[in-house]
């Protein structure tokens, strides 16, 4: 290691220069960590063995595994370092459901809910949508008005409103 430049001794910073390895100690403190930047309370540490957290104004914000990287409070996201699939979300909003999310094939989006395929994108730009899908309708605050599904054992798009149960038929 060599030193930090002219202005070193003025609090200025300077160029270091490494020759090997720089070991940080393993550190458990989101408010000062291990390799911080400015004030001292922004940057990252290692919380255990292989668990590499950000921490921003002394506050743990991120948290990287080997499979991924999430968002700290219980509702954060998520971001999974693995093979995505029509059934496997790799983005998701919530770090505590890891089942709903996107995912897809090769050249598609699937948004996923509990680990099934609700609705597919594919690369034409198809959309398509699960048979269990239902549109709910709602008033400002919050009623069900009306209701739109796909009755497949029918084969027949349905609506519901106060009046009952309608079938579109085509003409």
């Amino acid at each position: 290691m060599t030193g930090f430049g002219p202005n070193a001794q003025s609090g200025v910073p300077g160029v270091l220069t490494l020759t090997g390895n720089l070991t940080l100690p393993q550190i458990n403190a989101q408010a000062t960590p291990a390799l911080n930047f400015g004030d001292g309370d922004t940057g990252l540490y290692e919380s255990g063995d292989d668990v590499l957290r950000i921490s921003i104004g002394g506050t743990l914000r991120w948290s990287f595994t080997g499979d991924i990287l999430e968002g700290i409070p219980a509702g954060a996201s998520f971001l999974a370092n693995e093979t995505a699939s029509a059934t496997n979300p790799t983005l998701g909003p919530r770090r505590d459901d890891t089942t709903s999310g996107i995912g897809g094939a090769t050249g598609e989006v699937s948004i996923i809910t509990g680990g099934t395929e609700a609705i597919n994108v594919s690369s034409s730009q198809l959309v398509t949508l699960s048979s269990k899908l239902v549109l709910e309708i709602t008033d400002s605050d919050g009623t069900v008005e009306g209701s739109i599904w796909y009755d497949a054992s029918e084969d027949k798009l349905k609506f519901k409103t106060a009046a009952g149960v309608e079938t579109i038929t085509s003409s």
